[in-house]
């Protein structure tokens, strides 16, 4: 384990990424949107394959790509262009990204929802 850096560290990078953006935000200094969100995505993905510590239920890659689409996608009204990002950048076939358009899907509808529950509230 000499030279890896463990569950916690990548939690805490998270939080202190996403941190040290909203300062620098608060501000007045120009900060990007979604980079900084893949980063807090790639490494709460790490931090959670750590966690796990287990390739067969939950791989590398299914842990990071659903972290990494997932967490841009719930901000940011852009889930398709987030996933062939995604799938491009890893050269994913349709198997291996079909959870990752789930998880972007899934968290761009929790947080900004599909209107469905607004539309049939006015009736």
């Amino acid at each position: 384990m000499r030279g890896e850096f463990g569950y916690d560290i990548m939690f805490v990078a998270a939080l202190m990424k996403s941190f040290s953006s909203a300062v620098s935000t608060h501000f007045g200094f120009v900060v990007g949107t979604i980079l900084p969100m893949v980063f807090i995505g790639v490494a709460l993905g790490l931090g959670f394959y750590r966690l796990i510590d287990d390739p067969e239920t939950l791989p590398l890659l299914l842990s990071v790509g659903c972290f990494m689409a997932g967490i841009p996608a719930c901000i940011c009204p852009i889930p398709f262009t987030i996933v062939l990002m995604i799938t491009f950048s890893f050269q994913l076939g349709a198997y291996q990204a079909t959870p990752i358009f789930v998880a972007a899907i899934s968290s761009h509808l929790t947080t900004c929802g599909c209107g469905l529950l607004l539309k049939l509230l006015r009736l």
